[in-house]
C-alpha cells in the first residue's frame, strides 16, 4: 500500500512539473531556418501530432511563432467546414524549441533546433 501511495505521489509531482514548464514557454521563432530545420519540423508534425505534410516553406517559423494549415480534404461544395490547424513554436530560457498544437495540451521538444524569442525578431 505504501508503494502505491509513493507511486501516485511521484506521478502527481512529475505531472505538476510538466505543467509548470509548459506555462513558462514563450512564443518563438527559429534562430536559423534551412532544409534541415524544415525536415525536423515536418517529422515532428507527423510523429507527434499526426499531421502528415508534404511541403513547408523554407522560412517556416522564421518571422512568426504561428503556423496555420488550412484543411481542404472535407470541403463541401467548395466550402471547408473544419477549423484550420494551428501550431505554435515556443522556447524556454535556454533557447530550446518546443512545438505545440493549439487545441491540445501536448508540447514536444525539437532537440535539433535552436529558437529565440519572437519579440527579439522585430
Amino acid at each position: 500500500m505504501n508503494k502505491l501511495i509513493s507511486l501516485v505521489f511521484i506521478m502527481v509531482t512529475i505531472a505538476g512539473c510538466e505543467t509548470t514548464s509548459k506555462e513558462s514557454l514563450k512564443p518563438a521563432v527559429l534562430a536559423k531556418s534551412n532544409a534541415e530545420t524544415v525536415s525536423v519540423i515536418k517529422t515532428a508534425m507527423k510523429e507527434h501530432f499526426n499531421v502528415p505534410i508534404k511541403t513547408l516553406a523554407p522560412d517556416v517559423f522564421s518571422t512568426s511563432s504561428w503556423l496555420t494549415l488550412e484543411r481542404a480534404n472535407n470541403a463541401v461544395l467548395g466550402v471547408v467546414t473544419e477549423m484550420p490547424l494551428k501550431l505554435r513554436l515556443m522556447t524556454d530560457n535556454q533557447q530550446n524549441c518546443y512545438l505545440s498544437k493549439q487545441d491540445e495540451e501536448k508540447t514536444v521538444q525539437l532537440f535539433q533546433l535552436s529558437c529565440k524569442l519572437e519579440s527579439d525578431n522585430n
